[in-house]
């Protein structure tokens, strides 16, 4: 005697799950988009991890810049280049 025939398509409970699984994930990518990514956070992360398995490469991590260190270096850039500007007065006064 042979097997009853089987029906034809996915069971019903197999939809359902489908559609489970694709609500999770539209969820999940939901929650991943508002998750604000610091990227120095996340290099110390991922070399602390690197490091637990002994992977880890000697890399610096430059801090992102903030307002506060460009005005900074744009003024320390001036300066030099007053300093510059008076020696180049001091220089050519001698001559």
């Amino acid at each position: 005697m042979g097997c009853p025939p089987c029906k034809k398509g996915a069971p019903l409970w197999l939809l359902t799950f489908g559609d489970m699984m694709s609500l999770l994930l539209v969820f999940f990518i939901l929650l991943l988009s508002f998750a604000k990514m610091d990227a120095v956070k996340f290099e110390n992360a991922a070399g602390s991890i690197k490091d637990a398995f002994g992977v880890q490469k000697i890399k610096m991590i430059n801090p992102i810049p903030t307002g506060e260190q460009v005005i900074s270096m744009a003024f320390t850039q001036e300066v030099v280049l007053v300093h510059l500007i008076e020696k180049l007065h001091v220089l050519l006064s001698r001559l």
